[in-house]
């Protein structure tokens, strides 16, 4: 979900990724045009288009949960 600081009022909620026992990092892009974050029960990391919250893709292949997730500030990688 995307909050609103100074209200606290939820503005976005990004679906598709499914958190059970941790609170997992989630950050966005350097141009801020996706959000990622992992799906901790299918071991993925989730794609959203930040401003609609529609998931665009999803990686795998990781033998468990992904904890942190880092995106380049200046180019459109992420580790």
């Amino acid at each position: 979900r995307l909050w609103e600081s100074i209200s606290g009022r939820m503005v976005l909620q990004y679906e598709g990724a499914t958190h059970k026992d941790n609170t997992l990092q989630t950050t966005f892009t350097y141009n801020e045009d996706y959000v990622l974050s992992s799906d901790e029960v299918h071991n993925t990391v989730v794609c959203w288009d930040s401003r609609t919250g529609k998931c665009l893709k999803r990686w795998g292949g990781h033998a468990s949960t992904i904890r942190c997730i880092a995106a380049s500030p200046t180019e459109p990688g992420f580790i």
